[in-house]
Protein backbone atom coordinates (compact mmCIF):
# COMPACT_ATOMS: atom_id res chain seq x y z
CA UNK A 1 0.00 0.00 0.00
CA UNK A 2 1.06 3.38 -0.78
CA UNK A 3 0.50 6.57 0.94
CA UNK A 4 1.05 10.71 0.02
CA UNK A 5 0.75 13.81 1.55
CA UNK A 6 -1.78 15.56 0.17
CA UNK A 7 -0.87 19.39 -0.42
CA UNK A 8 -4.17 20.42 -0.56
CA UNK A 9 -5.40 18.59 2.05
CA UNK A 10 -2.89 19.00 4.77
CA UNK A 11 -3.13 14.78 5.77
CA UNK A 12 -1.92 11.76 4.43
CA UNK A 13 -4.26 9.46 2.20
CA UNK A 14 -3.97 6.65 0.71
CA UNK A 15 -2.75 6.03 -2.96
CA UNK A 16 -3.08 3.69 -5.93
CA UNK A 17 -0.49 2.92 -8.21
CA UNK A 18 -2.40 4.94 -10.55
CA UNK A 19 -2.56 7.88 -8.34
CA UNK A 20 1.07 8.39 -8.27
CA UNK A 21 1.22 8.78 -11.74
CA UNK A 22 -1.48 11.79 -11.42
CA UNK A 23 -0.33 13.59 -8.29
CA UNK A 24 0.88 17.49 -8.56
CA UNK A 25 4.06 18.53 -8.74
CA UNK A 26 5.60 18.62 -4.66
CA UNK A 27 3.29 15.23 -3.48
CA UNK A 28 5.37 13.21 -1.21
CA UNK A 29 4.91 9.99 -1.46
CA UNK A 30 6.05 7.36 0.91
CA UNK A 31 6.05 3.32 0.62
CA UNK A 32 7.03 0.28 2.89
CA UNK A 33 10.36 0.09 4.32
CA UNK A 34 10.52 -2.88 2.69
CA UNK A 35 10.22 -1.99 -0.93
CA UNK A 36 12.09 1.04 -0.17
CA UNK A 37 14.96 -1.52 0.67
CA UNK A 38 14.34 -3.41 -2.80
CA UNK A 39 14.26 -0.42 -4.34
CA UNK A 40 18.08 0.95 -3.17
CA UNK A 41 19.39 -2.66 -3.47
CA UNK A 42 18.27 -2.66 -7.00
CA UNK A 43 20.13 0.46 -7.59
CA UNK A 44 22.74 -0.20 -6.05
CA UNK A 45 22.70 -3.70 -8.53
CA UNK A 46 21.93 -1.37 -11.46
CA UNK A 47 25.39 0.93 -10.76
CA UNK A 48 27.68 -2.20 -11.02
CA UNK A 49 25.85 -3.23 -14.74
CA UNK A 50 26.49 -0.12 -16.71
CA UNK A 51 23.89 -1.59 -19.63
CA UNK A 52 21.02 -1.67 -17.05
CA UNK A 53 19.20 2.07 -18.01
CA UNK A 54 15.95 1.56 -16.00
CA UNK A 55 14.36 -0.02 -13.00
CA UNK A 56 12.07 -2.16 -15.38
CA UNK A 57 15.38 -3.16 -17.02
CA UNK A 58 16.88 -3.84 -13.35
CA UNK A 59 13.56 -6.13 -12.46
CA UNK A 60 13.93 -8.07 -15.37
CA UNK A 61 17.59 -8.59 -15.03
CA UNK A 62 18.54 -8.82 -11.49
CA UNK A 63 15.35 -9.89 -9.63
CA UNK A 64 14.04 -13.14 -9.38
CA UNK A 65 10.73 -12.53 -10.46
CA UNK A 66 8.82 -14.50 -13.19
CA UNK A 67 8.93 -11.77 -15.91
CA UNK A 68 9.67 -10.36 -19.88
CA UNK A 69 10.38 -7.23 -21.45
CA UNK A 70 9.86 -6.65 -25.45
CA UNK A 71 12.06 -4.37 -27.53
CA UNK A 72 11.30 -2.84 -30.68
CA UNK A 73 14.46 -1.49 -33.13
CA UNK A 74 14.55 2.12 -32.38
CA UNK A 75 14.80 3.98 -35.89
CA UNK A 76 17.17 6.31 -35.41
CA UNK A 77 19.71 3.72 -34.69
CA UNK A 78 21.62 1.33 -37.15
CA UNK A 79 19.17 -0.79 -36.10
CA UNK A 80 16.89 0.62 -39.01
CA UNK A 81 19.26 -1.59 -41.42
CA UNK A 82 17.33 -5.26 -40.15
CA UNK A 83 14.42 -3.93 -38.60
CA UNK A 84 11.54 -6.32 -40.00
CA UNK A 85 14.66 -8.64 -41.35
CA UNK A 86 15.12 -12.25 -40.09
CA UNK A 87 17.97 -13.53 -38.77
CA UNK A 88 19.27 -15.23 -41.59
CA UNK A 89 19.40 -11.59 -43.07
CA UNK A 90 21.27 -9.77 -40.00
CA UNK A 91 23.93 -12.73 -40.29
CA UNK A 92 24.88 -12.65 -43.78
CA UNK A 93 25.57 -8.72 -43.88
CA UNK A 94 27.55 -9.07 -41.09
CA UNK A 95 24.88 -6.92 -38.60
CA UNK A 96 24.51 -8.14 -35.20
CA UNK A 97 21.75 -7.38 -32.90
CA UNK A 98 22.84 -4.60 -30.63
CA UNK A 99 20.86 -3.41 -27.65
CA UNK A 100 21.52 -0.10 -28.41
CA UNK A 101 19.82 -0.29 -31.20
CA UNK A 102 16.40 -1.31 -29.37
CA UNK A 103 14.07 0.86 -26.92
CA UNK A 104 12.22 -1.03 -23.98
CA UNK A 105 8.76 -1.05 -25.19
CA UNK A 106 6.97 -3.74 -22.48
CA UNK A 107 7.33 -5.29 -19.48
CA UNK A 108 5.36 -8.12 -17.92
CA UNK A 109 5.12 -11.02 -15.50
CA UNK A 110 5.51 -14.49 -16.96
CA UNK A 111 2.56 -16.39 -15.86
CA UNK A 112 2.68 -20.33 -15.33
CA UNK A 113 3.06 -21.84 -18.54
CA UNK A 114 3.62 -18.50 -20.69
CA UNK A 115 5.72 -19.26 -23.81
CA UNK A 116 7.66 -17.64 -26.42
CA UNK A 117 4.93 -18.39 -28.79
CA UNK A 118 2.03 -17.46 -26.43
CA UNK A 119 3.88 -13.97 -26.32
CA UNK A 120 3.65 -14.33 -30.01
CA UNK A 121 0.23 -14.68 -29.65
CA UNK A 122 -0.68 -12.53 -27.29
CA UNK A 123 1.04 -9.31 -28.74
CA UNK A 124 -0.77 -9.80 -31.85
CA UNK A 125 -4.31 -10.70 -30.90
CA UNK A 126 -4.77 -9.51 -27.70
CA UNK A 127 -2.57 -6.94 -27.38
CA UNK A 128 -3.11 -5.52 -23.62
CA UNK A 129 -4.12 -2.13 -23.40
CA UNK A 130 -1.09 -0.63 -22.15
CA UNK A 131 1.18 -1.79 -24.86
CA UNK A 132 2.22 1.05 -26.83
CA UNK A 133 4.66 -0.63 -29.26
CA UNK A 134 3.01 -2.33 -32.88
CA UNK A 135 2.54 -6.11 -32.94
CA UNK A 136 5.29 -8.56 -31.81
CA UNK A 137 7.48 -8.87 -35.53
CA UNK A 138 9.93 -10.07 -37.21
CA UNK A 139 13.73 -8.27 -35.54
CA UNK A 140 11.73 -7.54 -32.00
CA UNK A 141 13.49 -8.79 -29.03
CA UNK A 142 11.79 -11.22 -25.87
CA UNK A 143 13.43 -11.08 -23.08
CA UNK A 144 12.80 -13.81 -20.61
CA UNK A 145 13.67 -14.32 -16.75
CA UNK A 146 12.45 -17.49 -15.41
CA UNK A 147 13.32 -18.45 -12.28
CA UNK A 148 16.18 -16.23 -12.20
CA UNK A 149 17.84 -17.71 -15.63
CA UNK A 150 17.41 -14.26 -18.47
CA UNK A 151 17.69 -15.21 -22.03
CA UNK A 152 16.92 -12.92 -24.86
CA UNK A 153 15.43 -14.11 -28.35
CA UNK A 154 15.14 -12.77 -31.41
CA UNK A 155 12.19 -12.75 -33.40
CA UNK A 156 12.46 -14.76 -36.26
CA UNK A 157 10.12 -15.63 -39.46
CA UNK A 158 9.78 -18.79 -37.76
CA UNK A 159 9.98 -19.48 -34.38
CA UNK A 160 13.22 -17.62 -32.04
CA UNK A 161 16.61 -17.17 -32.23
CA UNK A 162 18.25 -16.88 -28.96
CA UNK A 163 20.62 -13.64 -28.70
CA UNK A 164 23.51 -13.76 -25.63
CA UNK A 165 25.12 -10.91 -27.10
CA UNK A 166 21.85 -9.15 -26.25
CA UNK A 167 22.18 -9.10 -22.44
CA UNK A 168 26.03 -8.53 -23.20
Amino acid sequence: EYVFDSPERGMMVPARRSDISDADEGTFFRMQREEWKNYKNVQAEMDLVPAVTSIKEARLLLMQENSFEIYQVNPETKGREYEYMNFQFVESHNLSVNRGDYSLIYTGSLQEGDTLDLLFERFNIERPEDFRGHSLSISDIVVMNREGEVKAYFVDSFGFQEVPEFLE
